[in-house]
C-alpha cells in the first residue's frame, strides 16, 4: 500500500498531486483503477476547498459589512 504524505489544502497542490499520479500511470507505477479512484476523490476534495474558501470569504464580507453599521 502507498503512503501518500502530501499535504493537498488548496487547489494547486490537488493539481500537482493529480499530475504526479498521471506521470506515475505512465510509467506504469499505479494502474488506471488507482488512478481513476484517486481522481474521483481529489474531484470531491476540490469541491470541498472551493466551498470552505467561499464560506470563509463570505463570513469576512458578512463581518466587514456589520462592523460598517456600526
Amino acid at each position: 500500500m502507498v503512503k501518500y504524505s502530501k499535504r493537498l489544502k488548496t487547489l494547486a497542490d490537488l493539481r500537482r498531486f493529480l499530475a504526479s499520479q498521471i506521470s506515475a500511470l505512465d510509467r506504469n507505477e499505479i494502474d488506471e483503477n488507482r488512478l481513476r479512484c484517486l481522481s474521483y476523490a481529489l474531484g470531491v476534495l476540490s469541491n470541498l476547498i472551493q466551498d470552505s474558501d467561499l464560506e470563509e470569504r463570505l463570513t469576512k464580507l458578512e463581518q466587514a459589512a456589520s462592523e460598517a453599521k456600526a
